[in-house]
C-alpha cells in the first residue's frame, strides 16, 4: 500500500502533465504518481512515463471512468486527486495532506473560489453554473459549500473506497462533494491558487453539455440525499397551486354564483392537492430508505478501517 498516491485522470494533457508531476513531486517527494490516460490522441502517455509516473489506461470515455478505476485499483493511505491540465497549483497540497493525515479529514477540497479563480476563469457560463451548483448544495444540504466542482482534492482511504462513482463526466466532483457532506464525513476546504492553461492546451469540457450534466446530477443527487426536502418543496408548490385553483370556485359556489367554467378549476385544484399529498408521502418514504442507507454505510466505514489497519500491520 502506498503512503500517498497522486492520481491524474488525463485526456490530451501532453503539454502539461510532465510539469504537473514535477510540481507535485516537489511538495510530495514520498508520493507515488499515477496517470490514467483516457484515450488521449496526443503524447500524454509518453510524457507521463518520461516524468516517472505509473501509466494506466481507461478506454471508456468520460472523466468518471478513469476516476472509478483509479480508486478501485490503487491502494493508498492518502489519495491526492488532481486534473492534469496544469491549472491547479501545488502550493497548498502539503497542507491538504496534513489535514487528512493529522487531523482526520476525509476530504480536503482545493477551494478555487476563495483564491484567484474569478480572475483566471473568464467563461461566464462556467462561473454561473458553478454558483448554481454551490448554492443548491449549501441550501439543500444545510452546509457552507465553498467550492463544489474543484478538480483538486485530497482523500482518506475510507472515502476513496466507499465513494460510489455513478457519473461519467465533469459532474463527478459535485457527486463527490455531496457524498462527503451527506455521510457526515469531515470535509474541509483549503484556498487553492489557479494558473491559466498554457498556450496550446485546450479544455475538454463542453460548457453547455457538461454544464447541463452538472446541474442535472446536482438535482438528482439532492433528490437522492435529501428526498424529504426535495419532494416536500414540490409538494408545497403544488399545494399552493391547487389551493388557488380550487378556493376561488369554492367561494363562488358558496355564494351561489357558481359558473360552469369554474368546475374545471375545481377539478384541477383538487388534482394538484392530491398530487401534493402523493409527493409528500413519496418524500417521507424515500427519507426512511435513505436513513437505512446511512446505517449500511457506517458498517462499510468500519470494514474500511479494519482493512486499512490490516494493511498497515502487514
Amino acid at each position: 500500500m502506498d503512503k500517498i498516491a497522486v492520481l491524474f485522470p488525463c485526456y490530451n494533457e501532453g503539454i502539461t502533465i510532465a510539469k504537473c508531476i514535477a510540481d507535485y513531486r516537489a511538495v510530495l517527494p514520498e508520493a507515488v504518481f499515477y496517470v490514467y490516460d483516457n484515450n488521449s490522441a496526443d503524447n500524454t502517455a509518453a510524457e507521463a512515463l518520461r516524468a516517472g509516473a505509473v501509466l494506466r489506461r481507461e478506454y471508456q470515455q468520460g472523466k468518471g471512468f478513469p476516476m472509478r478505476r483509479m480508486f478501485q485499483e490503487v491502494d493508498a493511505e492518502i489519495y491526492v486527486y488532481a486534473d492534469g491540465d496544469g491549472t491547479y497549483l501545488a502550493d497548498n497540497v502539503a497542507e491538504m495532506v496534513r489535514l487528512v493525515r493529522e487531523e482526520g479529514a476525509d476530504m480536503v477540497i482545493g477551494d478555487r473560489l476563495s483564491a484567484n479563480y474569478a480572475e483566471e476563469e473568464t467563461r461566464p457560463f462556467h462561473n454561473i453554473g458553478n454558483g448554481i451548483v454551490r448554492k443548491s448544495i449549501s441550501v439543500f444540504m444545510d452546509t457552507d459549500c465553498k467550492d463544489a466542482l474543484s478538480g483538486l482534492r485530497v482523500l482518506s482511504y475510507r472515502f476513496a473506497k466507499t465513494f460510489p462513482i455513478t457519473t461519467n463526466g465533469f459532474d463527478t466532483e459535485a457527486a463527490m462533494t455531496m457524498h462527503g457532506i451527506d455521510k457526515k464525513m469531515r470535509v474541509l476546504y483549503v484556498p487553492t491558487p489557479m494558473a491559466k492553461r498554457p498556450q496550446g492546451s485546450v479544455s475538454s469540457m463542453r460548457i453547455l453539455k457538461d454544464g447541463a450534466a452538472m446541474l442535472h446530477t446536482t438535482f438528482r443527487l439532492i433528490k437522492n440525499y435529501r428526498p424529504l426536502a426535495f419532494f416536500g418543496l414540490l409538494s408545497l408548490l403544488l399545494f399552493g397551486i391547487g389551493l388557488d385553483l380550487s378556493l376561488k370556485p369554492l367561494i363562488q359556489y358558496m355564494n351561489l354564483a357558481f359558473e360552469a367554467w369554474a368546475r374545471i378549476g375545481m377539478v384541477a385544484g383538487f388534482f394538484c392537492l392530491g398530487a401534493s399529498l402523493l409527493l409528500l408521502c413519496t418524500g417521507i418514504i424515500l427519507e426512511t430508505v435513505h436513513q437505512q442507507d446511512k446505517v449500511s454505510f457506517e458498517w462499510k466505514l468500519q470494514q474500511c478501517e479494519r482493512q486499512l489497519k490490516e494493511e498497515r500491520d502487514m
